[in-house]
């Protein structure tokens, strides 16, 4: 009897935690509409090219798009 009443009590504990799906949805619709009603705080467009290149690279080829001609760049060591 103490042990059945011990499982009743542990399962009790594990389900009084548990959110239904109705609850998860709930939640999430609420989320989403305070992330839309606050303001935008970045309306700047991020570019990446305003980053140098950490690692540079030992040799660039280069095609120019109108004559077809290539440049190999070589670093020297």
């Amino acid at each position: 009897m103490k042990r059945e009443l011990l499982v009743a009590a542990l399962g009790m504990s594990m389900l009084a935690g548990c959110d239904t799906d109705q609850e998860k949805n709930k939640a999430i619709d609420h989320k989403l509409k305070e992330l839309k009603q606050t303001p935008k705080t970045n309306d700047l467009p991020i570019m990446a090219m305003c980053y140098d290149i950490a690692i540079k690279p030992a040799r660039i080829e280069t095609i120019d798009p109108e004559s077809g001609l290539k440049t190999l760049s070589v670093k020297p060591c």
